[in-house]
């Protein structure tokens, strides 16, 4: 397990290819905005537009992986997720409209119709994106320093853990970038209980995933995969639809 989850952390941290691509973004788009300034002016320029989110959030928001240095990640752009999270989880069972308001704020959804557990925590919200229905239960955590898009009907246990965020495999850079990669579920999946769901990974539609697995690899449609790492255990078939002589009357 540990080498599977090393090999994906390590494509991502390496710092070559598409990865690397996406980190300079920032430094491209700055340069490119402020042209005719000097080096210096260049850079002072583009920390001011870092400052307020600008650059970095757009890179966030992609659909390819980055490598950052933990500078980028600033408190500012958590501070509003953390106190909607906060009036979130502390709410009365009760006033379920203050918690669907509160919802459609932090994922800045007007039209959002999943439903979710308290307690939640994720990073931002704004990256995380609900296509119709989804039921999410008690204690998931969503790291979305990258997109993560949740298909409609998606069921997903308690105490999942879907991250986008890493670190890189040598201990020399890794108190100095975070890594990143997208994660998309597609409709009609059932994540069971205690799975963790690593960067970069697509989990094809109607799939099942079994409890404790942890998916380190793309899961392809309409399997039913288990394990640490996760791994097929067979497709699913009609031979798996409920039997209508054993449903309660």
């Amino acid at each position: 397990a540990c080498a599977d989850a090393d090999e994906h952390f390590h494509k991502v941290g390496a710092g070559d290819g598409e990865e690397r691509d996406v980190r300079l973004t920032g430094d491209r788009l700055g340069q490119q905005r402020f042209a005719g300034a000097g080096r210096a002016d260049q850079q002072r320029a583009l920390r001011e537009l870092r400052a307020d989110g600008g650059v970095f959030l757009r890179i966030m928001q992609e659909d390819r992986g980055y490598i950052a240095r933990f500078e980028e990640f600033t408190r500012d752009m958590q501070k509003e997720t953390e106190w909607l999270l906060y009036d979130f989880n502390q709410s009365s069972p009760e006033d379920g409209e203050r918690r669907t308001q509160i919802l459609k704020k932090l994922f800045r959804d007007d039209n959002l119709t999943a439903i979710i557990k308290p307690p939640f925590h994720c990073d931002y919200g704004f990256n995380i994106h609900f296509d119709g229905f989804s039921f999410v239960n008690y204690n998931c955590s969503i790291l979305d320093t990258s997109p993560v898009y949740l298909g409609e009907n998606v069921f997903i246990a308690p105490n999942v853990c879907i991250a986008c965020a890493g670190h890189t495999i040598h201990p020399d850079d890794r108190c100095v970038y975070n890594t990143s990669k997208p994660i998309r579920i597609e409709k009609n999946v059932w994540i069971g209980a205690n799975v963790v769901i690593l960067p970069g990974v697509t989990i094809g539609e109607g799939c099942v995933i079994g409890a404790g697995s942890v998916v380190t690899k793309d899961i392809p449609p309409f399997s039913v995969a288990v394990g640490n790492p996760c791994r097929i255990l067979r497709k699913i078939t009609d031979d798996d639809r409920v039997r209508k002589e054993y449903v309660l009357d």
